[in-house]
């Protein structure tokens, strides 16, 4: 491994919450525009449900990430209503820095009441692409689109990218077909022409079907001439390699340099990528975090050591404090040459019996911010 100097700055760009409110701001997800700007789009969430997902806005910045301004509406997709069932549209502009535009991916999901989406029947969650207006900040045109050979996936939800140094991208999904729980993931690789993706192949899918809900959420990342891809599962992470950036290896599960097991269950990790090497991003078991859902706090870095397939202990870090609430559905986002974003909100939700009871968030300190942890090299 080569020897990585980093510098780490974090900052809160939004907060606000009080005790009552049945909602609160999730899934900070940062991305550029072809003029320079940069911005964070997020969703609102329903805390007496399970993913029951809200509309969405954005904050902007002119000055490269140093302020940024109000929230404006974002997604001006209205939701569908019909028989009884409601369809949400869920759209991000992704940046391609190759052709220096964006481009689109996102999905749909449905739900017929408060309680949670709608997880059986045909094309549920199909996976959407389409285009995006940077001038207007709007989405037009978008659609739903199969990959080949996987069109009888009832659920086809893209999670992540990886712009290859061609230009070339990389999409991880994962999805699943018929009243099955167990999902698996796929890796595409497509091209960008003109802000529209093009179909190139596809690997094979990768599936773990002895696992409760098999595999998930899927993030890409590249050093030298190996691909690297860590997934979740209910019962622990994993990760697996693949020389084409299509074909994986079995997943394997994610363990220290000393041999000891991650402990990072039922939730996602995020590869934060560095020209010399690469840092895996997650939330794990600690002795002090069993008052958090699924343990889901603080977040925490280490690096990775290509050579062992592991992570080196003595570099871990915490990237982002545990204050009460979950701050599980984090992501990791390349924004400069030398910088890369880290965000997340703590999301205001507790367990059954009463998800909308935030005081156990509240006691601890959060206030559904919205954290910025800034990696610069």
């Amino acid at each position: 491994m080569k020897k990585i100097e980093y510098t780490m700055y974090r900052d809160i760009l939004m907060e606000g919450f009080e005790p009552g409110q049945d909602t609160c701001h999730i899934d900070p997800i940062p991305f550029r525009t072809p003029d320079g700007r940069m911005h964070i789009a997020y969703r609102d969430i329903y805390l007496g449900g399970s993913d029951v997902f809200l509309p969405s806005h954005v904050i902007s910045s002119e000055d490269g990430g140093l302020t940024f301004g109000e929230p404006q509406p974002f997604i001006k997709v209205p939701d569908i209503h019909e028989n009884g069932v409601r369809t949400y549209h869920s759209l991000l502009a992704y940046y391609h820095k190759a052709g220096n535009q964006n481009y689109v991916l996102g999905r749909i999901t449905r739900y017929s009441d408060d309680h949670g989406p709608v997880l059986t029947g045909q094309k549920i969650m199909p996976a959407l692409t389409g285009e995006f207006d940077p001038a207007t900040m709007e989405f037009t045109q978008f659609h739903e689109f199969d990959l080949p050979g996987l069109e009888d996936y009832d659920t086809l939800m893209p999670f992540s990218v990886l712009e290859e140094k061609t230009g070339t991208v990389l999409i991880a999904f994962y999805g699943r077909k018929g009243n099955t729980k167990v999902s698996k993931v796929i890796i595409a690789r497509f091209e960008i022409r003109e802000g529209k993706l093009v179909f190139l192949e596809r690997g094979e899918p990768i599936s773990k079907p002895e696992l409760a809900r098999g595999i998930g959420e899927p993030r890409l990342a590249h050093l030298g001439n190996t691909y690297y891809l860590t997934v979740r599962s209910d019962e622990i992470g994993m990760m697996s390699k693949s020389s084409d950036g299509l074909n994986y290896s079995e997943p394997e599960i994610w363990h220290w340099d000393d041999g000891e097991i991650l402990t990072s269950r039922n939730t996602m990790q995020g590869w934060l990528q560095h020209p010399d090497g690469l840092f895996l991003v997650y939330t794990r078991e600690t002795p002090h975090n069993t008052h958090i859902f699924r343990r889901r706090a603080p977040l925490f870095m280490a690096r990775f050591d290509e050579e062992r397939d592991c992570l080196v202990k003595d570099t871990e870090v915490i990237v982002v404090p545990e204050m009460g609430a979950r701050i599980g559905n984090f992501y990791v986002t390349p924004m400069k040459d030398n910088e890369a974003w880290i965000t997340v909100f703590e999301w205001m939700q507790t367990t059954a019996p009463n998800p909308l009871d935030s005081s156990v968030c509240y006691r601890y300190g959060a206030r559904n911010r919205l954290w910025r942890t800034r990696i610069v090299w």
